[in-house]
């Protein structure tokens, strides 16, 4: 597949894969750092495989996937380089880091959250990278490109290009979406949500904080209610306008969040929401064409409508 055919008409990401073609191949010695950009994390496996062909045999390609324990770029980079021969005979080569987008935001409990170990290792150890004369392509999410600018300023300003690349997917919630749950984080972690940015908190971590309400609370705690139903309309929504990484995975998701605050408003008694909540279900069933099952939930739906709103509300 040529670069054309992979974006199609879309001559910016065209423009930004041309660009970072250009830049790898002007690279003559010492250490490049590029910064490529993309929440569509199969478009980002796409882009990488069409330039490790193009740049082939000029250029070997290489990746590391970095360590969330330990999720140093240096670390990473040196056990690379250590373990392959060309490179430490200085051959050609382009090297790709991924996995930063899998680092939680949130700390989960521990001192400092993932992300902000990332960026203490970026800040403080720049001078260390010099010992790869190497371009190195880091892959960044939107969330994580918005706090590396903010965290590690002093590795921001050693950037050589930085290529984004655009698209409706994404791996992260808004602040606006979380605004109905915010007592489940802390003040500290809430004061950080200062505008709109629309990349604001990994999926994955709204996730890992429901687990830990779960595991912390029980799995009766009413504020769960909250929390199931604002993570599975966020899937639901995502599904609806395009946003999805896995639309099959997210829309399993969706319904198992969904579910499991119907299942705990029944028995919390909350019916005037578990309507709502019920006709929402029925039409994730309807949109995958499980019709038996999503018309006895729309009938129950509608029952308890009824009987809260009367027969003559419209």
């Amino acid at each position: 597949m040529a670069a054309k055919e992979l974006f199609e008409s879309d001559e910016q990401n065209q423009d930004a894969y041309d660009d970072l073609i250009v830049s790898i191949q002007a690279k003559e010695q010492g250490l490049s750092l590029l910064i490529g950009v993309c929440d569509d994390l199969n478009l980002r496996e796409q882009i990488i495989a069409q330039y490790a062909a193009e740049l082939e045999p000029e250029f070997r390609t290489y990746r590391v996937i970095l360590a969330g324990g330990e999720p140093s770029l240096r670390a990473a980079l040196y056990h690379l380089v250590q373990s392959e021969e060309y490179l430490l005979g200085g051959g050609k080569a382009v090297i790709n880091v991924t996995g930063v987008e899998q680092l939680y935001f949130l700390k989960q409990g521990e001192d400092r959250s993932q992300q902000e170990i990332f960026f203490g290792y970026l800040q403080w150890t720049r001078e260390a990278l010099r010992e790869f004369p190497y371009p190195i392509i880091l892959w960044v999410t939107n969330q994580i490109l918005i706090n590396l600018i903010k965290k590690a300023p002093d590795f921001w300003s050693w950037r050589k290009g930085v290529f984004r690349f655009l698209s409706r997917k994404t791996i992260a919630v808004s602040r606006r979406e979380l605004e109905p749950i915010r007592f489940a984080f802390t003040e500290r972690e809430f004061s950080a949500f200062d505008d709109e940015n629309p990349y604001f908190l990994p999926i994955e971590d709204l996730r890992k904080l429901i687990e830990q309400t779960e595991q912390q609370r029980g799995e009766k705690d009413p504020s769960l209610v909250t929390l199931y139903l604002s993570l599975g309309n966020i899937y639901r929504r995502r599904l609806q306008h395009g946003e999805s990484q896995d639309y099959k995975t997210e829309q399993d998701l969706a319904i198992e969040y969904i579910c499991k605050a119907v299942k705990l408003q029944k028995e919390l008694g909350l019916d005037r929401d578990l309507a709502s909540s019920l006709n929402n279900l029925a039409a994730l069933y309807d949109s995958q064409g499980r019709y038996s099952e999503a018309e006895p939930l729309f009938i129950q739906a509608l029952a308890l409508r009824r009987k809260l709103l009367g027969e003559e509300h419209p």
